[in-house]
């Protein structure tokens, strides 16, 4: 896996899109097992939102809700100090990133709008 984070070149997609992920120390990622994303991935998210950072951002997060439900016995702090399932916590993110930045959902992984092959 490739992982690249350079916070002084701020040319640098990935790095910043690890900024704004909490993802920025490599084996202390945001997935699961502190597993990070790796560049290539990132790189993807960007190009699939049009080259769009802040919709590149919430794609992260709706991928990083969808991993997490694979695991719904994981908790993460919540606002007020609730806890929350790892994976709504990511969601949450992903529409607060869009609210902010005006970015338009693509999908809604609460809903179960994406059809996930689990065999």
């Amino acid at each position: 896996m490739s992982f690249n984070y350079n916070i002084s070149d701020t040319t640098d997609i990935s790095s910043m899109m690890r900024l704004e992920l909490g993802d920025n120390v490599l084996d202390d990622g945001i997935l699961p097992e502190s597993k990070n994303f790796s560049d290539a991935e990132l790189d993807y998210f960007y190009s699939q939102e049009d080259n769009n950072f802040w919709a590149a951002i919430a794609r992260a997060f709706d991928a990083a809700s969808v991993v997490w439900a694979r695991y719904p016995e994981v908790y993460h702090m919540g606002p007020e100090y609730q806890r929350i399932p790892a994976s709504r916590f990511y969601a949450d993110r992903a529409q607060m990133t869009r609210t902010k930045n005006l970015v338009p959902a693509t999908y809604d992984v609460t809903k179960d709008e994406i059809a996930m092959d689990l065999d």
